[in-house]
């Protein structure tokens, strides 16, 4: 016993040191076309040569001085490389809590990558990344890659079955359940080590093909395949197993087209761009388990999914028709379900979890054991089963049931005491004025639809608050008059009641509030006044029906103020879409005044001033980045003719500013391209430019 224990240490140690290699720098041997080829000095023919073949295809193994190492044991840092290899995991997760994984080790990333993942998660502060892997940590692993739900027994037998570690038996049960893991001669070795050969065999047995490549494929091997790139198409096939969707899609796309699978798929990747299913595609279970913030199933396909299962905290946008939906036990995870989706039963067993269902969309039933959980949205939720504490449900004609022993269950603005039932009262508001732009000093406008169908509450407030971009602003700030008024059912008009006054808010209502019992539409109207001077921005009213401090629905007006005052401007039409004929200049004297000039046949441009709100009286025109080549003849008002790219055009002391139109014709004697900018000064003010246009022609 004695020799025994000392030559297995020795062995120990010798596979120890050979771990120690760096694993990323085995070199594969390559044909011509770059594709990895099995030409290993110690390549086993054994059973398991093909998954070793695989394995270096695959380019989940590789190479160390032209041997595969078939009985090398494995360190829990080569198995972090193998499996980010297979899923193409890229994404790292914070390992700073963990003493032993250097930044400067060759396998820091894959270890972070493995983290990321959530299939190693190390223990009191450390990862063990050069410690052997035992056969059972191996198996969870894999287990908890492909989301295998724990099992309770184990269908086969092994002679060894007791030496199964407490906290692994339920997932090592899944996979040797579901084949992935055989023994030899009923002996499973859960506490021995794996070798690189029985490695190979595990992924072999999991996965049977990869996409690795961005396109459209119409096959697939027979088992679990993996989609481990964005862009991918898998069309008019059969999954005889799971459809993997690898960490390495990302935030990418993977589309479903004829597909029927008769395992699950695993959701690993994928974003809001989404997982689509079309056509005649059929899936029995869907698994989300991706590690980013939101992803997408998006399926187009009229068979029924059997179930989806949210397996996290990632957001998830569901469309499609679903037979059951089901949220695992996680914290704060978000579902919208999209318009013209259809649920059978919704099962949410995590806490925080908020379920909006979209106008359109239809859920017929939904069990809520997870506290402080909701259910909202304008669409169809039949029933809901509050097992929790704090539930709420704001879905319109919702049926809630609180379960016994709960507290804090709520229809909406109802509670719900354990054992009973309330219905949602449907309540909504809307604007029925679009958004709007108001001058300084005009009236306005904004009415408002409040619809309380079957509704029985008391204590209804209207509370109307105005802001300018993200602050508070006193109604009196920027209207010289603000007046509501309301109209209940076809009861009478109430108001108007004054809202100007140095406060942001306004509560409409008794101080005990309103009580309702009716199916009614309240018609909320505002009107007023802006000041001249209102503050020119962006501006919202926010009206709000309130139940205490509950607000039950909401409404934002936009409306933008802008300036009263008008600025003057230049204008210039007519501009030629052919090219202008060469001539003549004509005869001008030294101050641009041209004795003899007949418009008739010229080229004009129309020019217009426009006036504005303000009073201008010393205005002229003058005209840049024109030369001696091209003129641009203008009449006074005395009828004299002038080139104004010479003299610009008014007097030098200028003109009172008024709206008019005036033609200024061109005449060019050399070809190309001319570019005048036309510019209207302020004379009186250092010749400050209120307005410019720009008009291009070409001469030939």
């Amino acid at each position: 016993m004695k020799i025994t224990k000392k030559l297995l240490s020795l062995i120990l140690v010798a596979v120890m040191i050979f771990g120690m290699f760096n694993f990323n720098s085995f070199a594969a041997i390559e044909d011509e076309s770059g594709t990895p080829t099995v030409e290993f000095a110690d390549m086993p023919d054994n059973w398991a040569t093909d998954a070793l073949n695989n394995a270096v295809t695959n380019g989940l193994l590789v190479g160390y001085n032209g041997k595969i190492t078939p009985e090398g044991f494995t360190t829990r840092a080569q198995m972090a490389a193998v499996i980010t290899r297979a899923f193409n995991a890229t994404e790292k997760g914070d390992l700073s809590g963990y003493s032993d994984v250097s930044e400067n080790s060759w396998y820091a990333d894959n270890m972070a990558q493995a983290f990321q993942m959530g299939v190693m998660v190390g223990s009191n502060g450390e990862m063990h990344p050069e410690i052997f892997i035992t056969r059972q940590e191996a198996f969870v692993i894999l287990a908890r890659a492909i989301k295998l739900a724990p099992s309770e027994n184990m269908d086969k037998t092994f002679q060894d079955a007791s030496e199964i570690s407490d906290w692994a038996k339920g997932d090592i049960y899944a996979f040797v359940n579901n084949g992935y893991a055989q023994g030899n001669n009923e002996i499973l070795d859960p506490r021995g080590l794996i070798t690189r050969a029985q490695l190979a065999v595990l992924f072999d047995n999991l996965l049977k093909g990869y996409y690795k490549a961005e396109g459209e494929y119409t096959t697939a091997a027979d088992g679990n395949i993996m989609v481990n790139e964005p862009g991918v198409t898998l069309s008019d096939l059969k999954v005889s197993g799971d459809i993997i969707i690898g960490d390495g899609v990302d935030n990418g796309e993977v589309t479903l087209n004829n597909v029927e699978v008769t395992g699950r798929m695993v959701v690993r990747g994928g974003g809001e761009i989404s997982i689509n299913i079309a056509g005649d595609s059929k899936l029995e279970t869907i698994i989300v388990a991706s590690k980013n913030s939101r992803v997408r199933i998006n399926s187009k396909t009229e068979n029924e999914i059997g179930q989806v299962i949210l397996d996290g905290n990632t957001d998830l946008i569901i469309e499609g028709k679903f037979l059951k939906f089901l949220i695992a036990p996680s914290e704060g995870t978000k579902v919208n379900v999209v318009a013209d989706s259809t649920i059978k039963n919704i099962l949410v067993n995590g806490h925080n979890s908020v379920i909006n269902v979209a106008q359109g969309a239809v859920v017929e039933t939904s069990v809520v054991n997870g506290k402080e959980s909701s259910i909202e949205g304008k669409g169809s939720v039949g029933y809901v089963e509050a097992n929790a504490d704090n539930v709420k449900v704001t879905t319109p004609g919702t049926s809630v049931k609180a379960g016994e022993g709960t507290t804090g269950v709520t229809a909406g603005v109802a509670a719900v005491e354990a054992g009973e039932t309330v219905t949602v009262k449907t309540i909504e508001l809307s604007a029925t004025t679009g958004d709007a732009i108001v001058i300084q000093g005009a009236e306005f406008e904004e009415s408002q639809t409040t619809l309380l169908a079957d509704f029985d509450a008391e204590g209804l407030n209207t509370v109307i608050s105005i802001k300018k971009g993200e602050d508070a602003v006193n109604f009196s700030d920027i209207f010289e008059s603000f007046e509501l008024s309301t109209q209940v059912g076809e009861g009478p008009v109430n108001g108007p009641y004054n809202m100007t006054g140095d406060y942001d808010n306004f509560v409409y209502g008794p101080s005990t509030g309103f009580e309702v019992a009716a199916n009614v539409a309240q018609i909320t109207t505002t009107s007023g006044k802006l000041k001249e001077d209102a503050a020119v921005g962006v501006y919202t009213i926010t009206t709000e029906v309130k139940m205490g401090e509950s607000i039950l629905v909401s409404s934002v007006f936009t409306f933008t103020v802008e300036s009263s005052v008008v600025a003057p401007s230049i204008d210039v039409v007519g501009i030629p879409e052919q090219n202008i004929t060469i001539e003549d200049i004509i005869e001008e004297n030294e101050y641009g005044q041209i004795a003899e000039f007949s418009a008739e046949g010229g080229t004009p441009l129309a020019v217009s001033l426009i006036k504005g709100s303000e009073d201008y009286t010393n205005v002229r025109v003058i005209v840049e980045g024109l030369d001696d080549g091209i003129q641009l003849i203008a009449q006074d008002t005395s009828g004299n003719w002038y080139n104004i790219v010479k003299t610009g055009w008014g007097p030098s002391e200028g003109f009172a500013l008024a709206d008019a139109t005036t033609n200024v014709y061109l005449v060019a004697n050399t070809a190309g391209d001319y570019t005048a900018k036309i510019k209207l000064v302020d004379v009186s003010n250092d010749n400050a430019v209120l307005s410019s246009a720009t008009a291009s022609v070409t001469a030939e």
